[in-house]
């Protein structure tokens, strides 16, 4: 794919919310696009002028662009659902932080105003894990409750979007280095605090925290 014609594309549809019958449309626009630009170095244009000409072969495209925006209430009851599971998502991730700092905490109070070690490290698990299924169920419940109307309009993080991530905007730069390296990091703190600690049995825990960031990651770099 031509990298002109790919972002001169991506700005006609700057505008347009996520939809899969966009992304049907922008694929077949691009691949017009080509073919007319192919066609005209084929006959000799540079390439300037084969994009230009490519251009100006969409004609009128804007009016057409415009039908895919959906009505004033549905952009509001999209807008709204995507801030309601950015902020589940990130009270998700807090929980399961501080659930992590109350186990660290609870293994410091122990060794510093005495107690059973044993016991401090059991009721810190218990916390741990009851923060860990509130911020779980928030996540499940962001997507569970999300309006049928708003459907269509969301991007959702399969394994085929996650394979081809899109380099070509800052985002997808972005998305794919973090994609590339975040488990790997994730995997390796796993291994030194595990190491360090020697808690084998809790640390785990800390694929658990992974997952949330990872999500809430992605869910504010969506569309």
């Amino acid at each position: 794919m031509n990298v002109k014609i790919k972002k001169h594309v991506e700005t006609l549809f700057s505008h347009v919310p996520y939809s899969k019958k966009a992304e049907e449309m922008k694929e077949e626009i691009m691949a017009d696009l080509e073919a007319h630009y192919n066609d005209r170095i084929a006959a000799g244009e540079n390439e300037q002028n084969a994009f230009k000409s490519a251009c100006e072969s969409l004609g009128d495209i804007e009016s057409v662009i415009e039908s895919l925006i959906p009505e004033k209430d549905i952009m509001e009851k999209i807008d709204r659902y995507k801030r309601f599971r950015a902020t589940m998502t990130s009270v998700a991730v807090f929980l399961y932080i501080i659930g992590a700092a109350v186990l660290v905490g609870m293994s410091s109070l122990s060794a510093l105003f005495g107690g059973d070690p044993a016991v401090m490290s059991i009721l810190g698990t218990v916390i741990l894990l009851v923060f860990a299924a509130v911020g779980t169920g928030l996540i499940i419940f962001s997507r569970m409750t999300i309006p049928q109307e708003v459907v269509p309009y969301i991007r959702k993080n399969n394994i085929e979007e996650k394979e081809n991530i899109d380099t070509s905007t800052t985002r997808g730069r972005f998305l794919k280095a973090f994609a590339g390296s975040f488990w790997t990091i994730v995997t390796i703190i796993y291994f030194v605090v595990s190491f360090t600690t020697h808690e084998w049995g809790v640390t785990w825990i800390i694929f658990l925290i992974g997952a949330a960031i990872d999500k809430s990651v992605k869910a504010f770099c969506e569309d």
